[in-house]
């Protein structure tokens, strides 16, 4: 991200991925279990395309919400190559500009808002590993 945010001409969005469901976050249920609380890595994957370990939400639930608010994200995105949609309302998802610092990222939970990305010190030393030039 930090490369891309660099060197890259094409706008970069990010998303932080924080709704969790009892039911919905399957990847989590696998590999957690129900009575853990949070979000794996993938569970928004569970929101955008139904498999056979996929939970069918109801369409009064918050699930059913979350479900068509990624869907039409993404889908924003592959037709226009910009994920701001019906369903982000009065929100502006604004990709990652070129100054080298936070970042903002969607935040997708209970409440859909752009926040400062979370993280940003671990990134930070992590990307000391590499050197500038190897991104």
């Amino acid at each position: 991200m930090l490369a891309r945010q660099r060197y890259s001409t094409a706008p970069t969005y990010v998303y932080r991925f924080d709704y969790d469901s009892r039911d919905g976050n399957a990847i989590r249920n696998i590999l957690c279990g129900r009575d853990v609380q949070g979000t794996c890595h993938g569970d928004d994957l569970c929101y955008l395309f139904y498999a056979l370990f996929s939970h069918k939400p109801t369409k009064d639930s918050k699930e059913y919400e979350i479900t068509r608010t990624m869907v039409d994200i993404w889908t924003s995105f592959a037709a226009n190559s910009d994920p701001n949609c019906d369903m982000l309302e009065d929100l502006i998802f604004e990709p990652v500009t070129h100054d080298v610092g936070d970042i903002k990222c969607l935040n997708i939970s209970e409440k859909i808002e752009l926040v400062e990305l979370s993280g940003m010190d671990q990134i930070k030393v992590w990307s000391q590993f590499y050197a500038p030039e190897k991104l």
